[in-house]
């Protein structure tokens, strides 16, 4: 079967569909067992890395029989193999049918959640640049089109990057890949937009930002070092950055800089993900007693990993009222976040009532943790 994928013989292949079909079979239901059926798939795949789009014709109603009775995700990872294969080795025809054969059965969204190497990339790294511009202009599908571009500055193709950053430009709006690939990280695409397209100080100013939100210090380094930062620019990348994670080397650069408003980084602390940055600011600056407590109950309602840092250092403060320590306590027992109960259960401001309330929730929500925690009371 496979023998005569690689090389294209369709009728050999219906020779061999046929002996492999299970006997009690019909038009409308072909019973194949698993291994058959993953030959068939692996045989479809083959055909397109190959070329052969009359076999590639021949086995996908297969594939699609298959799964039948069972959701589109079943058959549509095979597709996606036979898409990438046909486009990884420039074989147009092959990819032309497979997008409309994905418009005619309803699943070519499914090629807009982009694998970790989407098809676009497979054209555009195996050098066919004709299948490329098919993907690009030709196929309706959202494919990838920033992870495309970087490729298409690392291969030196001018004239495809271009072409993305128009398509682009109308399916989104006007410069918003300068600011993904910043933010993203992408250092040498961010130099060919800002050299090509993006030299406006809006355009700077927005890249600027995303690279200080995505934590990457080079690009934010080249994009500052353009000129075209204004102050209003500056602490809007500045509180992005403070917001982000993992950020905490760009924001120390940034603030020793020392261009920040009082106003932008009061404004940062109360964004920040990060207890080392909310440290930074608080042991270098006179942060507002609003800014803790809008940090601390934004904190109390926010899921990320590091949020009981944050809280064993926002409780310390003096200024965080009862109503948001009671929030939180009920919150961190609710979530059966133990470590955040054990912490609080001893603040002076947790009133009477909050404990009975988290009690209670915690017994709702069947945390075992904490309710062993507040027995011992």
């Amino acid at each position: 079967m496979l023998q005569a994928a690689t090389n294209g013989y369709t009728d050999i292949v219906e020779l061999l569909v046929e002996r492999i079909e299970g006997d009690d079979s019909d038009d409308e239901t072909l019973q194949f067992d698993d291994a058959a059926q993953s030959l068939i798939q692996e045989a479809v795949v083959v055909a397109a890395e190959h070329g052969h789009c009359a076999v590639v014709q021949q086995l996908m109603p297969l594939v699609m029989g298959f799964h039948r009775l069972t959701y589109l995700s079943s058959y549509y990872p095979t597709a996606r193999s036979v898409l990438d294969a046909a486009a990884g080795n420039g074989h147009l025809e092959v990819v032309k049918f497979m997008v409309q054969h994905a418009q005619q059965y309803r699943y070519a969204q499914q090629f807009s959640i982009w694998a970790s190497v989407d098809t676009l990339e497979h054209a555009l790294t195996g050098g066919h640049l004709e299948v490329a511009n098919f993907l690009i202009d030709g196929s309706g599908i959202f494919w990838n089109l920033k992870r495309a571009f970087v490729v298409a500055v690392e291969m030196e193709l001018a004239t495809v990057a271009e072409r993305i950053a128009d398509v682009f430009t109308r399916r989104f709006h006007g410069d918003n890949l300068f600011a993904e690939l910043a933010h993203s990280g992408d250092l040498e695409a961010v130099k060919y937009l800002y050299n090509t397209r993006c030299k406006d100080e809006r355009s700077v100013g927005k890249a600027f930002a995303s690279a200080a939100n995505g934590g990457h210090a080079d690009v934010v380094e080249f994009l500052l070092g353009i000129g075209l930062i204004s102050s209003e620019a500056f602490d809007k990348a500045f509180e992005h950055a403070c917001s982000g994670f993992e950020t905490t080397g760009v924001v120390t650069y940034l603030y020793n800089m020392k261009r920040a408003s009082l106003k932008a980084i009061n404004r940062a602390f109360a964004a920040a993900n990060d207890v080392a940055v909310l440290k930074l600011l608080d042991e270098n600056e006179n942060i507002s007693d609003e800014s803790v407590t809008v940090a601390f109950e934004r904190n109390t309602n926010s899921r990320f990993n590091g949020k009981h840092e944050i809280l064993e250092f926002l409780a310390s403060k003096p200024c965080v009222p009862s109503e948001l320590i009671d929030e939180a306590f009920v919150a961190a027992a609710t979530e059966g976040n133990a470590e955040s109960v054990n912490l609080l259960r001893g603040d002076s401001r947790v009133s009477d009532t909050a404990m009975g309330e988290a009690f209670v929730h915690a017994v709702v929500a069947n945390k075992q943790n904490v309710l062993e925690l507040m027995y011992e009371e």
